[in-house]
């Protein structure tokens, strides 16, 4: 199991469709990144619910008001932290689907590899991923963008597979993807995978099996 690494959330590079983010001045300043990463810090010691943005800028020797002038509220470094930590997750698992030779396989490949490192974001980082259960819970912006960003990349190898044959064009491929990234939100969205971590690993391979099966010819 690859454990998501703070070094990997402090490099990552969000390129999840926002439509709100809290922040203020330039989105690629140094400082929003630094303050960030203090965040994440003091997040990951202290769980998201016990940290103040007082406590943020005093770990980086930032006055409050000074953060200010980069997040409106403490819900904004939260929302730049939880698409950090999304990123991650999506970059993990279409790498992983690379390696398929086919449709099919890269399918498999894509959601196992996203429930696996959800899985290892609960076990090795637990008071970060309360910060993606709040983001769901709570439908921040960056939770919203990681579901459509699913969706969007599941379409994507349905119709590869059916330009190739491999796969039926009885239905459009963004429907297609929409209704296999619904039926396996169970396991990525960690809202929703905290209830089934007794079903794993046997639960996502079961429901792939059957998805693949309706879309092969």
């Amino acid at each position: 199991m690859l454990a998501i690494i703070p070094e990997e959330l402090r490099m990552a590079q969000s390129t999840l469709d926002l439509t709100s983010t809290g922040y203020r001045g330039r989105s690629d300043h140094a400082v929003r990144r630094q303050i960030v990463d203090a965040a994440r810090e003091r997040f990951s010691q202290d769980g998201y619910a016990n940290v103040a943005v007082a406590d943020v800028a005093k770990t980086i020797g930032f006055s409050k008001a000074y953060i200010y002038k980069f997040f409106d509220s403490k819900r904004a470094i939260g929302e730049a932290l939880c698409t950090q930590i999304m990123e991650v997750l999506l970059d993990k698992a279409q790498h992983a689907s690379r390696k398929g030779a086919t449709s099919s396989e890269r399918l498999s490949l894509y959601f196992l590899k996203l429930v696996d490192v959800n899985v290892a974001l609960c076990k090795k980082y637990p008071r970060l991923a309360d910060i993606a259960l709040d983001a769901m819970r709570e439908r921040w912006a960056p939770s919203v963008a990681y579901v459509e960003a699913v969706e969007r990349f599941v379409s994507t190898i349905v119709q590869q597979g059916q330009v190739s044959g491999e796969f039926h064009a009885r239905t459009p491929p963004n429907e297609a993807g929409r209704a296999i990234a619904r039926a396996m939100e169970i396991y990525y969205n960690p809202l929703v995978l905290q209830f089934k971590l007794d079903e794993l690993p046997k639960g996502p391979h079961e429901i792939l099996r059957l998805l693949i099966c309706g879309l092969s010819r």
